[in-house]
């Protein structure tokens, strides 16, 4: 897909963890969404979540308007 390859490493990182975090929402909720079982689905460290979100609550917030703003 041509957007993706003009993302960076880093970038496509980052998206990666907010679309798996959305089949998580959906999947379990926001009290059962946890940062370990989601960075282990990806086969991605701590980290790699640090480095991109500062907390879970702003990961579950992205997802959530990234999911909200496809609805529209």
């Amino acid at each position: 897909n041509s957007m993706e390859t003009k993302l960076s490493k880093g970038e496509r990182t980052r998206q990666k963890l907010i679309q798996n975090a959305i089949v998580y929402l959906n999947k379990f909720g926001t009290h059962q969404v946890k940062i370990d079982d989601l960075m282990q689905s990806l086969g991605l460290t701590s980290g790699v979540f640090y480095s991109n979100f500062s907390s879970k609550e702003e990961l579950l917030q992205t997802a959530l308007e990234v999911q909200i703003s496809s609805l529209k």
